[in-house]
């Protein structure tokens, strides 16, 4: 994350954002260094850290507020990839003012930015319903040739006579 081509530190926050996966559940270690990466000189590095900040966070990893404070500072950067990385990122972070940063966003001059950030707060508001239980008037329907949601969990997908049967239906 030190090295003298940038290049190279874009490449290093993107890895470190996959880290946090089950299969290398290494984001503990991530977020220092990736917080040293928000504060490089090129904004492509700083954009990379941003993006694997807000993946780390997408896959369960950190409630630190510190963390999402770091996101929300770069909100003003004159870099249009940064903000966009910002407002991306703090879609995943439920704490302190990143709503605030997020509609402050939404009037960004840049159209990716708006984008990111309406993303951002319709992710929020998925979220929350699912947190929350959802709408307590929706009833979930299951189609009965779509199989138990227990065989899902076991990651038993429905079998190619089953999805024949519902595309003749």
């Amino acid at each position: 994350a030190q090295h003298k081509r940038f290049e190279l530190r874009e490449i290093a926050a993107f890895v470190l954002g996959q880290l946090g996966t089950p299969i290398c559940p290494f984001a503990r270690e991530s977020y220092p260094l990736l917080l040293e990466l928000l504060k490089d000189d090129y904004h492509e590095v700083v954009a990379a850290a941003l993006l694997a900040l807000g993946a780390l966070k997408s896959l369960g990893h950190a409630d630190d507020e510190r963390i999402a404070s770091a996101i929300a500072e770069q909100a003003d950067s004159a870099d249009e990839d940064v903000r966009e990385a910002v407002a991306y990122s703090l879609g995943f972070w439920n704490c302190g003012s990143t709503e605030t940063v997020i509609s402050r966003l939404l009037d960004d001059d840049s159209a990716i930015v708006r984008a990111a950030s309406e993303f951002s707060l319709e992710l929020r508001a998925a979220r929350a319903g699912l947190e929350g239980g959802g709408d307590a008037n929706h009833k979930e329907q299951v189609h009965p040739a779509a199989g138990s949601r227990d065989r899902a969990d076991r990651g038993v997908t429905r079998s190619d006579d089953d999805v024949q049967n519902l595309s003749h239906k």
